[in-house]
């Protein structure tokens, strides 16, 4: 594997995916996009499409994605690509959660959310 090769695990069910495993670099991390995006911008977006939509993100910077979809049956994973499913008929891939795939991809994600935490307020507190 190289270092720009991602091994991704979807699992769980259509409805109730939280996060993505991802193994690169002998790394493992465990990734809920959409957690993630809210923690960094204090925006809630709905999770439909996020998991898609961060992993065109990763493609376009370089990774080479292969994805293991154990969704439909859990000991027969399904081989799946981002580009199959646009070329099915086309899941929309959400901008926001692009952008999270694409600065993590390049490795500014921490950068984005260190700078971006000063500027939440988070609810039920008063802005100063």
């Amino acid at each position: 594997m190289n270092s720009k090769e991602m091994t991704i695990v979807r699992g769980g069910t259509y409805a109730g995916e939280r996060w993505i495993t991802m193994y690169h670099c002998r790394k493992v991390e465990k990734i809920d996009p959409q957690k993630e995006y809210w923690e960094a911008t204090g925006e809630w977006l709905s999770r439909s499409h996020c998991m898609i939509s961060f992993i065109e993100g990763l493609i376009e910077t370089g990774w080479n994605v292969i994805i293991y979809d154990y969704r439909r049956h859990p000991t027969q994973p399904r081989l799946t690509s981002p580009h199959v499913s646009r070329a099915r008929g086309g899941e929309p891939f959400i901008p926001e959660y692009k952008m999270f795939g694409v600065l993590w991809g390049t490795g500014l994600w921490n950068v984005f959310k260190e700078r971006n935490r000063k500027a939440i307020v988070q609810p039920g507190t008063i802005a100063r």
